[in-house]
């Protein structure tokens, strides 16, 4: 029994020897890279068959597919972000240019804007059904857009329609964007109105209040002269606070307000009634302005809230100007490049899977054997 477990395990043994030297992996070797690499090293002739046939399949793909033609219109826009912020640093900056840039690009596409594009190639013929219609937005395109130059481009099977759309697109950007600009700037306008406004409503009430303060006391005064006898209401005290209420208001004692000599309870009674009137006039003129002055103030708050309802949001800082228009192009865009980097590239992982799975094959008929 100990010979056959010997001459048993010998025999394993030289299963195993032979499977090295023959090159032989067993099923749990797997995918070396030693395959990978004699499979390269052996079947490179039929990767670049296979990738050659790739590309020339996409290539004739390409060349017999429809012709597209491609036009651009040129749109200069420039942020001014440091005339805008002078004290941002180089982050701020970059963060801002990021925002004003999103932002005008969603005005390019917004459908306002294409509203009027639109509109405006349906007027010249240019739009027949409402498929067409949609072809418009999505033959456009507004590649890397930042500051500086903008490329507004319109692709399409027809050349002069190509030219027509991006210098219709550009244009309607240009006037959309100068449109917002213009709302913009007004709103810093009405902004400072109403700044100045109302610091002039507050001037106007501080003016008032001491009026009504005096008109308060000087009543209270009259009150009291009513009650006095004829000396006590002669007292130069009384006189004296009279004439402090009138000199707090602004108002002189002169004419009406004329302080007699000798101080009589007459005189007295009259000039705190010539007081009353002049400061009552003077209050209910104060007030009158300052009514005056909170009714415009209103007037462009109201006006302002409607202007900011109209804005896009952009800043008032933005300049942009359409600096070139797209010409007719005279030949269409044929992506051959592209399409041979994909063909070759398809035909050689065709090629690969192929190579893998005949491997695969191969190492399960021999397993099986």
């Amino acid at each position: 029994m100990g010979r056959d477990v010997g001459q048993g395990g010998e025999r394993m043994g030289k299963q195993i020897v032979t499977g090295q030297e023959s090159g032989q992996a067993g099923p749990a070797a797997g995918f070396s890279l030693l395959s990978v690499y004699r499979a390269f090293s052996m079947g490179w002739p039929r990767l670049v068959l296979w990738a050659m046939l790739g590309a020339g399949v996409l290539g004739a793909y390409a060349l017999a597919a429809g012709r597209t033609y491609q036009a651009s219109a040129v749109v200069v826009v420039h942020h001014n972000v440091r005339q805008a912020y002078p004290q941002a640093n180089e982050r701020e900056v970059a963060s801002i240019l990021d925002q004003e840039t999103a932002l005008l690009e969603a005005v390019s596409y917004s459908d306002a804007l294409w509203s009027g594009v639109r509109e405006q190639m349906a007027a010249e013929g240019w739009l027949r059904t409402p498929e067409d219609s949609q072809r418009l937005i999505d033959s456009a395109r507004l590649p890397h857009p930042m500051d500086g130059a903008w490329q507004f481009v319109a692709e399409s099977e027809d050349p002069a329609l190509a030219a027509r759309l991006a210098n219709v697109w550009a244009a309607a950007f240009v006037d959309e964007v100068n449109r917002g600009v213009a709302v913009a700037q007004r709103q810093e306008a009405l902004a400072l109105q109403i700044q100045g406004q109302t610091a002039g409503v507050l001037r106007e009430r501080e003016r008032c209040s001491p009026l009504g303060l005096s008109l308060t006391a000087v009543r209270r005064l009259r009150a009291d002269l009513e009650l006095l006898s004829p000396l006590a209401a002669a007292d130069l005290g009384i006189r004296l606070q009279l004439e402090g209420e009138a000199a707090r208001s602004g108002i002189a004692c002169t004419g009406a307000l004329a302080c007699p000599v000798p101080i009589t309870a007459g005189d007295q009674t009259a000039f705190a009634e010539a007081l009353d009137g002049a400061l009552q006039e003077a209050t209910s003129a104060c007030q009158a302005a300052t009514q005056a002055l909170e009714a415009e103030l209103a007037i462009t708050v109201d006006a302002a809230a409607e202007n900011a309802s109209e804005g896009l949001g952009i800043s008032p800082w933005i300049e942009v100007s359409l600096t070139q228009q797209a010409a007719v192009p005279d030949s269409p865009e044929i992506p051959l490049a592209g399409h041979l980097l994909a063909g070759s590239a398809t035909g050689a992982l065709v090629w690969i899977v192929g190579e893998w799975r005949l491997s695969r094959r191969g190492r399960r008929d021999n397993g099986a054997a």
